[in-house]
This record gives C-alpha cells, sequence and structure tokens, in this order.
C-alpha cells in the first residue's frame, strides 16, 4: 500500500511531466500567428501522455466491475455534455486516496478510495460529472495557457542543463501550492457537474450529499483527501453556491443528508469465481430485490440492472406510491410497470438466474420485493 505523500509526490511528477511536454510542442511549432494554442489534437495527445504516465505509476484497479460502472456512468454524462466531439476514457486507478481528476483531451480518473468513499451511483455520477465538465469547459487548456511562461522556462532550463533536478524541486513547489485548475473552475465545475447529472437522470440530492460528507470527512481523515482543499473553494462557500445551482435548475436545495426517499437502489455485478458467468444484481437497504441474468439490449446484466435502476430511483425521487407499481402482463411478456412506465421485462436469462418457474412468476416475485422496499421506506418516513 503506498502511501498518501508517495502519492501526492508522484502526481507531481506527472503533472511537471505534462507541463514539459507541453512546452517542448509549443516550442517546436512553427512561429505563426496563433502558435500557442492548444488544438483538439495536440490536446488529446498530451492528455493521452499524462494518463498513461498514471497508469504506469499506480495501475489500474482489479476490480472490473467498478471499472465497468464508472464507465457506465460516464456515458450517460457525456450524453448530454457540452462537448461530444472527443471520446471520453475512464479509469479506476489503485490508490487509497480519495481523489479524482481529469486530464485534457476526455482522460477521467477515479481512485479506488474514492469508490469505496461513495454510497451509490447518484453521489458517483455527481464526481463523474464535475470531471467532465472539467473537459466539456477545456479548463486544462486554459489552465496550461495560462502557465505556458513558467513551462516553457523550465523547459529550456532541462535543455541547457540537461539535469532535471535543477527544476524539478522547483516545479513541485510551485505545483504544491498552486490550484489544479484555479477555484473559479472548480466552481464552475460543480454548476454544470450538478447539472449534467440531473439531465443524465441521477439524483441531485447525490451531489449535496458527497460534498457534505466531505466536509464531515475532513476532520476525521484529511490527509487521504489529496490537496483538496488547495484547489477547491473552501466548502462552506461550496455548499452555499451549489444550493444556488439547484435554484437556478429550478429545485429546491437539500436540507440534509435525508433529502430524497430513505432507500436508494443501487446495481452490482455479481460473478462466479472463475468470473465466466456475472449477473447483476438491485439491491436496497434491505438486500437484493432483483436479480438480472439476461443482457437484453445492454450488452451485459450488470449494465440492464444499471439502467432499471437508474428509472426505478427517478420514480422513487418522485415518490411513487405502492399501490403505482404493478405486474403487466401482455405482448411484450411479464414485467413490471409504474406510473406508465415500464421498469423491467422477466426475460429468459433472469428466470434463469432466478431459478424462477416462469417469466409471470419472477414479476410476481420481483414485485413483491418492490413493495416491500416502498412498505419499509413509507415506515422510515413516518417516524
Amino acid at each position: 500500500m503506498r502511501k498518501p505523500s508517495a502519492d501526492r509526490k508522484a502526481l507531481k511528477i506527472i503533472q511537471f511531466i505534462f507541463a514539459v511536454a507541453f512546452a517542448a510542442a509549443m516550442l517546436s511549432a512553427p512561429a505563426r500567428a496563433g502558435f500557442l494554442d492548444l488544438d483538439e489534437v495536440k490536446e488529446v495527445k498530451l492528455g493521452k501522455e499524462a494518463a498513461e504516465a498514471v497508469i504506469k505509476y499506480y495501475g489500474l484497479t482489479g476490480d472490473a466491475a467498478e471499472a465497468r460502472r464508472v464507465s457506465a456512468i460516464g456515458r450517460e454524462v457525456v450524453k448530454i455534455c457540452d462537448r461530444t466531439g472527443i471520446e471520453y476514457h475512464f479509469y479506476v486507478i489503485d490508490s487509497d486516496m480519495i481523489n479524482a481528476f481529469a486530464l485534457p483531451g476526455g482522460y477521467i480518473f477515479m481512485t479506488s478510495g474514492l469508490m469505496d468513499f461513495v454510497d451509490d451511483d447518484d453521489e458517483l455520477a455527481s464526481v463523474i460529472a464535475h470531471e467532465v465538465t472539467h473537459i466539456a469547459k477545456k479548463h486544462g487548456v486554459v489552465m496550461y495557457k495560462k502557465s505556458m511562461k513558467d513551462a516553457m522556462v523550465n523547459f529550456l532550463i532541462l535543455v541547457l542543463t540537461r539535469d532535471p533536478n535543477a527544476i524539478v524541486a522547483g516545479q513541485m513547489m510551485q505545483q504544491s501550492r498552486a490550484d489544479i485548475y484555479g477555484r473559479s473552475a472548480e466552481i464552475e465545475a460543480d454548476r454544470f457537474g450538478l447539472e449534467y447529472a440531473y439531465k443524465a437522470g441521477y439524483d441531485p440530492a447525490g451531489f449535496m450529499r458527497f460534498i457534505m460528507k466531505l466536509q464531515r470527512y475532513e476532520t476525521h481523515s484529511p490527509d487521504m483527501l489529496y490537496d483538496y482543499y488547495d484547489s477547491h473553494p473552501p466548502m462552506e462557500l461550496r455548499i452555499e453556491l451549489i444550493a444556488e445551482n439547484f435554484r437556478r435548475l429550478g429545485l429546491e436545495p437539500p436540507k440534509g443528508l435525508n433529502y430524497e426517499i430513505a432507500g436508494r437502489l443501487i446495481a452490482m455485478e455479481v460473478c462466479e469465481e472463475n468470473g465466466k458467468k456475472c449477473y447483476g444484481a438491485i439491491k436496497g437497504p434491505q438486500g437484493e430485490l432483483l436479480r438480472i441474468g439476461d443482457a437484453g439490449e445492454q450488452g451485459s446484466p450488470y449494465l440492464r440492472a444499471r439502467r432499471i435502476v437508474a428509472a426505478l430511483n427517478r420514480l422513487f425521487a418522485a415518490k411513487v406510491g405502492i399501490y403505482e407499481v404493478k405486474k403487466i402482463s401482455d405482448a411484450g411478456g411479464a414485467g413490471l410497470i409504474a406510473r406508465n412506465t415500464v421498469i423491467a421485462r422477466a426475460l429468459k436469462g433472469d428466470v434463469d438466474v432466478n431459478n424462477a418457474e416462469s417469466e409471470d412468476a419472477l414479476a410476481d416475485m420481483w414485485l413483491n420485493n418492490l413493495k416491500k422496499f416502498l412498505w419499509n421506506d413509507f415506515l422510515k418516513e413516518d417516524l
């Protein structure tokens, strides 16, 4: 297990490498009007080089299901962001630090420490949407244009001395005190990150829950938050601004951590020991509610389970009643429906993985499980 100080040093060295590569690219460009601009091709190339350095040092997590979870949420957010003309890449790196960051050109990283820290897909979507905003708004490009002169000077020193140690120390000291993107960019990332997550179908309250958890965690394990408060606005101000972002979207800001329905569902991937057969498990506070064994049109049972979870959580956020969740049986087969929205059909693979007698019997099982979930949630609200 790497120590937090080692993680910090590694990231600062990677930032330094990126800055030098940027300056080299600029110095090698022909002298012409606008030669200091960073076009999309250069942005993607430099982002890719920095991403490879990150992956080489940390390594990717061995949890393939978590990696797919991040990519699936990321794709949903990217669909509605303001910059869809580039390819986005999502990774989970092996680090205990609670951190997420974006590199120019569409490279987004979550740490395994952050994956353990978030409670549900809504919180994770808020983090991913924040990082997608950095790329959509080209914050990395702006940052490197601002620091271009320093990077070019450092590159010249490197060429003249051929000794990286001559500038690494000073460069790292500067970066240790500098904002990653600048606090104004972080504020913008909060604003559009909330909007992106909301438009992608995730509960916006997850954004506030995550921020408030960070605020509490700061007092207990501040060393695990990688320079978070060096590069972000003070937490009290950030919460106020996020509340204003809720109002901008026509939403009521959450008053606390119990803003939405008490029980939120999550989708998980469960695999046999050999990893050859996997299914999607939809779970609530009391355990598993639906087991999805058929990929349908989603590519895998897990991704289909995620789609079902997204539909259910949207209904729960709208305070769907127990009586509104019903069984449906028509030409499309047996399944569940609520407020004229088909939640899920019981497919052949689902029947097999649940050892059910038929699609009809499985739909009954799912209906009973969801009604129990809603009833337990109703009792909690009454209390």
